[in-house]
């Protein structure tokens, strides 16, 4: 078997030559691709977490969402309350007025502390405390 030549190079050290650049070439598109998977597993870990922090973010909005919806409708009920209380207090003042106009002045003043008296001990019977939640 006879080696072919190409001027001073034999053909078999031609091709040698050639398979090891294309080898060479190969082992770095591989590292290159390496690289490149790694930096996209990083960027997906990164996003990973990045979805975890927005939906931490998003139970505590929503959360506080809640929580104020709670202290609305709260104070919507306070508010309620309060106006009832002074329908009631302005309708027994005016029941007392109406009642006492042929009595003295000191039976007047004397049955409408009474009323008073009575109309805030009887609401002083109702639940206490704040409705009122804090966002925290």
């Amino acid at each position: 078997m006879s080696s072919l030549s190409t001027g001073n190079f034999p053909v078999n050290t031609l091709l040698r030559q050639q398979t090891v650049r294309q080898a060479e070439l190969a082992e770095q598109q591989a590292r290159a691709l390496e690289t490149q998977a790694a930096a996209k597993r990083r960027e997906a870990r990164q996003a990973e977490a990045a979805a975890k922090r927005l939906d931490t973010e998003a139970n505590v909005a929503k959360n506080e969402a809640n929580t104020l919806q709670q202290n609305l409708n709260a104070a919507e009920q306070l508010s309620q309350s309060s106006q009832q209380n002074s329908v009631r207090f302005q309708q027994s003042i005016n029941r007392q007025f109406t009642q006492n106009s042929t009595a003295e002045p000191d039976n007047k003043a004397n049955a409408l502390t009474i009323e008073i008296n009575n109309l805030v001990n009887g609401s002083s019977g109702e639940k206490s405390g704040s409705l009122i939640n804090t966002v925290i």
